[in-house]
């Protein structure tokens, strides 16, 4: 019999309800009734791990309970998957994969800085919790901070651990030392709500095989016997379907200034937080070895500069970190769990900002292709903070299914709302179930929930009943014409380590190199959003994609590309001319705010449209009109074969006119059938405020 794939998995750590001296026995009578609780509440299954805290992978028993996990999952004809971490981020194992190997740990490259007058001088050591010099450099600058043209010319180079600068010329000499550090005081490995905890370097492969070999060979040579070793296998042996991984990200950001948890690692809080930027074990010999220089001799413009040569060697390094990712992570991790017959998937950290993407991971596609099940995170059940993070299950569902995979999952809560232990009084039951609805017809089709279990009259096994009501319905590949661009060259280039520390920058050399960099990263990833609402509220759907993928995209598939003002880089404009020569149309969007990224237009292939408001751009898209009319904005839509899903993001009720074709209209929520009135060439109705309905063709 095929397990429910439509409903929710709840995520179940230590709450099982053991209690101290509780026999084997007793445990097993409680792992059965807290799933069998879960089932009657409308859950399809659970998330669940070994006994996270002491010994955490260190007991035998534990592994005999995640098999009696598996077993009563196959009894009462429900889901499992395995959750890789004691707690997150994913990778530590707890503390053992640091304990195999203390190199493994996550690596930083920090700039110190000072301008020396004419005369003086400086001895620069190695400061204090920082492992080794990997280069220094002076320029002659005429003033206080330097001009591009100053940095092109090194006044002097350094070596050995003990620098002496001394500046024997007339003008003032910018002294730039460039050191490697463990990143762990400030960065997410302190500050996150879990521990206090030293983080692996997710670059470095034999790290991530360490990984491999404590946590993911031992849970499935220990539940072996509950899934199958084909992905096509949906037989009764096919119980646990996935290993979900969470959080995983470079260290080199300070973030969460002193963020309380559990502390499994001292922090010393006497070494200085310079400005820093990811590394790790191989990054210099990598780095030459890919693009034939070496980054040693270049590290300045990781930290300063602004023109094409800086932003040249900016992309470099950050698409360097983001392979190096990829293969050491990803697609390990992948690889092992195809090799085994299990899904991988899980979330990466901090998803729903593109300029976040740079700055702990690198190109999502070139990540998330690797998970059999993409994942995202979603913290927030209010329905308006839904829509406005509308990019992270776009972008998921867009790689998902460009990349071939059927699914994507959501780490659905309500975090933000303070909803951990109990959601009474946080999130009312209108907007969880329109947060479901809504993700769902943004992409998500699989939600793993940490929803409280409180639901005294029934109201919440409701929700999910219609949340696999409308997944069912919607299954499938989503119905799309136009590719939205993803525009992470652009933050490659432009980022530069200084205002993503725990507070604005207040160092005036690295504030006034900034220049417009910054503010370049948000033209750009507004351009992309403004694009993104503007399809969304006219109910056009759209695929996210990247320069590459959209480069090995067959002929006639894709009507538009649209393109939100940012750089055109030598990757872009050969896959636009790919994309041209088959027939797409490309379109540059440059909304109000968004003029400053507007220059490389002329880059474009030739018949390139240009739109710089939302009207423009639909009048292009959609010269015929929309398939919604009437009071549609902020109704999501989402559109597989033979049906489509309606959400209504706001409480009040909205008339709206449907001009395609029509079988019935009914309310996911029950099932139940909504009136139409149908006209000469539409059919209209009024969706409720928080709604969903279920229209089919």
């Amino acid at each position: 019999m095929r397990r429910d794939y439509y409903r929710g998995l709840r995520i179940v750590h230590n709450n099982f309800n053991f209690e101290p001296g509780d026999s084997y026995e007793t445990k097993c009578r409680k792992i059965r009734a807290r799933v069998q609780d879960l089932k009657d509440k409308g859950y399809g299954g659970i998330v669940t791990n070994v006994m996270i805290g002491k010994d955490y992978l260190k007991d035998p028993v534990e592994f005999q309970l995640m098999r009696e996990k598996a077993r009563v999952c196959k009894d009462l004809n429900m889901r499992m998957w395995l959750y890789d971490e004691d707690r997150y981020p994913s990778g530590a194992a707890g503390t053992g994969t640091l304990e195999a190997n203390p190199d493994y740990e996550a690596r930083g490259l920090v700039m110190v800085w000072h301008v020396l007058a004419p005369g003086a001088s400086l001895t620069q050591t190695l400061p204090h919790g920082h492992e080794k010099l990997i280069a220094a450099v002076s320029y002659q600058i005429a003033g206080d901070t330097p001009t591009d043209e100053e940095l092109l010319s090194p006044y002097s180079r350094y070596h050995g651990d003990l620098i002496e600068f001394d500046n024997h010329t007339d003008k003032n000499l910018l002294c730039l030392a460039f050191y490697s550090k463990r990143m762990y005081e400030g960065t997410h490995a302190q500050n996150n709500v879990a521990y206090h905890r030293r983080y692996v370097d997710v670059s470095n492969p034999e790290a991530i095989a360490e990984f491999i070999n404590n946590t993911y060979r031992p849970y499935t040579e220990a539940v072996g016997e509950f899934y199958s070793p084909s992905f096509a296998d949906e037989g009764e042996n096919s119980v646990i379907e996935a290993i979900f991984t969470d959080e995983p990200s470079y260290m080199g950001v300070y973030i969460n200034d002193k963020l309380e948890a559990q502390p499994l690692h001292p922090v010393d809080e006497s070494i200085p937080l310079y400005t820093v930027v990811n590394w790790g074990k191989n990054v210099a010999n990598r780095f030459a070895t890919t693009y034939g220089y070496r980054l040693e001799d270049e590290l300045t413009a990781l930290f300063l500069g602004h023109g094409e040569r800086f932003c040249r060697i900016r992309h470099d390094y950050y698409q360097l970190m983001s392979d190096l990712y990829e293969q050491a992570f990803y697609a390990q991790l992948s690889d092992y769990c195809a090799q085994v017959g299990l899904n991988f998937s899980g979330h990466i950290l901090l998803e729903d900002q593109l300029a976040y993407h740079v700055m702990f991971e690198g190109n999502f596609f070139s990540l998330l292709r690797h998970m059999h099940i993409p994942g995202i995170d979603m913290l927030t059940s209010k329905p308006q903070n839904i829509w406005d993070m509308a990019f992270t299950p776009k972008l998921a569902r867009s790689i998902s299914e460009l990349y071939g995979h059927e699914h994507v999952m959501d780490e659905v809560s309500g975090f933000l709302q303070g909803a951990t232990q109990t959601d009474i009084g946080k999130i009312s039951l209108e907007e969880m179930y329109n947060a479901l609805m809504q993700q769902l017809a943004f992409g998500v089709d699989i939600f793993t929930s940490y929803y409280a279990d409180e639901d005294p009259d029934g109201s919440k096994k409701k929700i999910w009943d219609a949340v696999a009501r409308a997944t069912e319905a919607i299954t499938g590949k989503r119905v799309s014409d136009t590719l939205l661009f993803y525009p992470i060259e652009t933050m490659m280039r432009r980022r530069k380590p200084l205002y993503h520390s725990i507070e604005d920058c207040h160092e005036p050399l690295l504030r006034e190199q900034d220049d417009n960099g910054w503010a370049c990263m948000q033209a750009c990833e507004n351009a992309m959003l403004g694009a993104q609402f503007a399809m969304l509220n006219a109910q056009h759907n759209f695929t996210y994609v990247d320069a590459n993928t959209a480069h090995h995209q067959p002929d006639g598939v894709w009507k538009n590309m649209v393109i939100g003002a940012c750089d055109v880089t030598d990757e872009l404009q050969m896959a636009l001319k790919h994309l041209a020569e088959g027939g797409t149309q490309v379109i540059w969007y440059v909304p109000a705010g968004c003029e400053l990224m507007d220059s490389d237009f002329a880059k474009l292939p030739e018949g390139a449209k240009r739109a710089a408001t939302p009207e423009e751009l639909l009048a292009i898209l959609c010269p015929d009109g929309t398939l919604l009319t009437g009071d549609h904005e902020g109704i999501a839509m989402a559109e597989s074969t033979g049906c489509i899903l309606l959400v209504n993001k706001d409480d009040m009720d909205k008339k709206v006119c449907w001009h395609g074709e029509f079988a019935s209209l009914t309310d996911a929520y029950d099932g139940a059938e909504v009136a139409a009135e149908k006209c000469d060439d539409c059919v209209c109705f009024s969706i409720g405020g928080f709604s969903a309905y279920i229209l089919k063709k």
